[in-house]
């Protein structure tokens, strides 16, 4: 079966397909262990949206290097990320969307450990835990300096945004809460662009954390 973005349907693959955006400028550095940590995800009904936002590195190289699971797209000219962002959210096809930057990476079962809490289906958003590290080997828990919260927690979200816990890395989200599948949020707020997202879907639906670290 084809849908109507020209996508084989597995008909005897009953799990929602997750939509992976990855975006890009430049990310060679990486972007092989960002790449491999979807490959290596227990739960493999997944495609990666890639957007090359016009790098002049070995980004696209190594993008293509994966094969058909990763689509890939570019720029012509470099644009601000929230921008970028939304032409590759009109590029998914899943029920699901979770976000994946070229300098982060996921733990094998992240997705496998979210998905469930969707049963809920008032749950719009999820996230977990992240372990914050850097090339001296030193790291920390995010849940170390900020409260994870859940349910209709939106004020506590907007109230908070100095101490934010959701990472960009340990987020999915249902489909359905982008508008048009486009970010239904002010692309001008460069600093908390993402945390302006996750405040707007929690003004419409309830949150869920997983207290452990995926990402």
């Amino acid at each position: 079966i084809i849908n109507q973005n020209n996508n084989i349907i597995n008909q005897n693959n009953p799990e929602p397909l997750v939509s992976v955006i990855m975006n890009s400028y430049n990310g060679e550095k990486y972007l092989h262990e960002a790449i491999n940590s979807v490959f290596n995800q227990s739960y493999k009904n997944w495609e990666i949206i890639f957007w090359d936002n016009a790098s002049t590195d070995k980004t696209a190289k190594i993008a293509t290097s994966f094969g058909p699971r990763i689509k890939y797209f570019k720029s012509e000219k470099n644009i601000a990320l929230g921008y970028a962002r939304n032409l590759a959210f009109k590029k998914a096809s899943g029920d699901f969307i979770a976000l994946l930057d070229d300098d982060d990476i996921w733990l094998p079962t992240k997705l496998e450990e979210q998905l469930p809490l969707f049963d809920d289906h008032s749950v719009g958003l999820v996230y977990s835990d992240t372990i914050n590290f850097n090339e001296r080997k030193q790291e920390k828990r995010h849940f170390e300096i900020f409260d994870p919260v859940t349910g209709h927690c939106f004020s506590e979200l907007l109230l908070g945004i100095d101490t934010f816990p959701i990472t960009t890395a340990a987020v999915i989200f249902r489909t359905e809460v982008l508008k048009n599948r486009l970010i239904n949020c002010d692309l001008d707020l460069i600093p908390i662009r993402d945390a302006d997202l996750y405040c707007r879907i929690a003004y419409n639906w309830k949150l869920d954390c997983i207290n452990k670290p995926l990402a």
